[in-house]
């Protein structure tokens, strides 16, 4: 007998279920996690440390968590990986991977969701959307790694040869009184303010040249190689999100020695900018007394020397760029 047809169950939950089996990862609750890590020939420890490092917890047991699939891409990974090394650098990588990946799940996942609460069938009625969203998925995220791969080779490229160093210009802007927004808004209201923030930020850092680190709910990080472009883009931010009605914003900003390793930025210059910013007046960067020299034609204010938290004391100085 046929299996049944998950599209012609009339539940949506019923039926997304349905769909997950046979489309989204078919054939996958056959084997224990231990009879993953025999039938593909890898140390049950590496396997749950692995499985760990997608961002699963331990399952029982007796848990059948996974399929074939399961056996070959974990085969697969540890076929070149024959050393301690290896196989921390294979955990290393799987950890950030799937972090970064387990955020765009969560796009296709908010889609469903808001499909679910309106009571449109259209994305869970049948394996259509949801299949083409997985193909065009896979695709964009070959297309995004060769692009973005080989932008960071040029740029690392480009820094030996020109003799540049490791000096980069660390920005870090808040947004204020984000706490308190917190318990005044909804979940709606809150993730749609947070979404605002992180579109506003990617866009403008990206408009004037510096690049985009990582954003931290209310915060973000960006960095630049040249000092003034890191200004520029902290101040353009600042007015943007002004004109588009979010809340002010502040900044801490520095230049100097920096790490650049597995996409995020690291090193005392990154620590005196986070520090900076609670130094920084509403609607200002905040930036050490080197800084403010390296980037002279600004109305600087002088404020004073301010001992950071974990850096020791520092001039500080800020220029105002949205007043409140």
């Amino acid at each position: 007998m046929a299996p049944p047809d998950p599209t012609h169950r009339t539940d949506p939950i019923e039926r997304l279920l349905g769909l997950i089996d046979t489309h989204v990862l078919p054939d996958a609750d056959r084997y224990t996690l231990a009879e993953v890590a025999e039938r593909a020939g890898v140390d049950p420890r590496v396997t749950r440390r692995l499985w760990r490092a997608l961002g699963f917890a331990d399952p029982h047991a007796e848990d059948r968590i996974g399929g074939d699939l399961d056996v070959e891409v974990l085969r697969l990974s540890m076929e070149q990986t024959v050393s301690d090394d290896g196989v921390e650098t294979l955990i290393r990588q799987t950890r950030i991977m799937s972090a970064s990946i387990s955020r765009i799940s969560e796009l296709w996942v908010d889609q469903v969701r808001a499909s679910l609460d309106s009571g449109d069938p259209d994305l869970i009625d049948g394996t259509g959307e949801l299949t083409a969203n997985q193909d065009r998925t896979m695709w964009l995220l070959g297309y995004m790694h060769r692009r973005l791969f080989a932008a960071g080779l040029r740029r690392e490229l480009a820094n030996r040869t020109a003799g540049t160093g490791t000096d980069q210009t660390a920005v870090f802007a808040d947004l204020v009184g984000f706490t308190t927004l917190t318990e005044r808004l909804g979940p709606l209201e809150l993730s749609e303010l947070i979404g605002a923030f992180e579109a506003i930020a990617y866009d403008t850092v990206a408009e004037h040249g510096g690049r985009l680190v990582k954003t931290i709910g209310d915060e973000v990080l960006f960095a630049a190689d040249d000092p003034t472009v890191g200004l520029r883009a902290s101040e353009a931010l600042m007015r943007r999100a002004h004109d588009e009605g979010l809340p002010p914003l502040r900044a801490g900003v520095d230049h100097g020695p920096a790490v650049w390793f597995e996409g995020d930025l690291y090193g005392p210059t990154v620590n005196r900018a986070a520090r900076l910013v609670a130094e920084a007046p509403i609607g200002a960067v905040a930036a050490s007394a080197a800084f403010s020299a390296a980037v002279p034609d600004r109305d600087w204010i002088d404020l004073g020397r301010r001992v950071l938290k974990g850096v020791g004391p520092v001039d500080v100085l800020a220029v105002v760029v949205v007043t409140t």
